[in-house]
């Protein structure tokens, strides 16, 4: 007589097996995997708040990461220190990076960049805005022009050691500095200026100079070349690439700076 034993046993297993198998096919899918985004606080491009990441460009790369199902860690530190956890693998990605030679030996630049033009403005007192009417109107400034340390304005002010500078690490230092006059004159691109001068409280203290280098200097996604997504270099530019095409940065930031108009009553 033949047992009973393995129909009971394979019946038994189907029993024990089909629930996790069906709690499984219900499941909420796999949580995106983490990457780790180094940030620099620079409103209104990337902001942290109570340990929360926003922004423009923080939203921009969360869109263009969305493809790729990957959720972004922001670690926030000096831009210095930013570069130099990139540089050894301690975060992978950057957003808003301008390309050097000394930086390339690093990272891997993700093509094509997403935004090519750059406004530099040269913000002064009220009523001084006259003294740079020229490149070589800074030659005769008496006081330093307060600048990001670390950060680079373009080719020809960041090479010119005649001009005097001088770097603090955080854009609030340069508008207190220049409020009290310890500085001639704050470099920064006129979209972050602008976002600072006005909700910082320093409206209407300060002015443009006529000035204003109007330059192509493109911005770039970038990955540490000792990060693991160095592997999916490929899709990272496929992301952005569509990302581009698509006009998506500049919807991006134009729904931001209509919100912000909105809270400040700014036209």
């Amino acid at each position: 007589m033949k047992t009973r034993y393995p129909t009971i046993i394979a019946w038994l297993t189907l029993v024990l097996i089909l629930p996790g198998f069906c709690a499984q096919a219900s499941d909420p899918p796999v949580r995106q995997a983490p990457i780790t985004l180094a940030m620099t606080h620079l409103p209104p491009y990337r902001i942290m708040e109570d340990g929360q990441a926003s922004g423009i460009l923080i939203q921009a790369m969360t869109r263009i990461l969305a493809p790729m199902n990957l959720k972004i860690i922001p670690v926030e530190a000096p831009f210095k220190r930013c570069l130099l956890m990139l540089k050894e693998g301690r975060a992978d990605i950057y957003i808003g990076l301008f390309r050097t030679p000394e930086r390339e030996a690093y990272l891997h630049y993700i093509e094509p960049p997403f935004q090519t033009k750059t406004v530099k403005v040269f913000y002064m007192r009220k009523g001084e805005g006259h003294k740079i009417r020229s490149y070589e109107d800074l030659y005769t400034l008496e006081n330093p022009v307060g600048i990001r340390a670390g950060f680079k304005n373009f080719p020809r002010f960041d090479a010119d050691d005649r001009i005097k500078k001088e770097g603090v690490s955080t854009d609030e230092q340069n508008l207190v500095k220049l409020s009290l006059g310890r500085i001639n004159a704050f470099l920064h691109t006129e979209e972050v200026g602008d976002y600072l001068i006005e909700t910082l409280g320093y409206a209407g203290l300060f002015e443009k100079a006529p000035y204003r280098p109007d330059l192509h200097n493109p911005a770039y996604v970038v990955i540490s070349k000792k990060s693991r997504f160095t592997a999916r270099a490929g899709e990272f530019e496929d992301a952005v690439r569509a990302f581009v095409l698509e006009g998506q940065y500049r919807e991006v930031k134009e729904a931001y700076f209509t919100r912000l108009k909105a809270m400040y009553g700014t036209d």
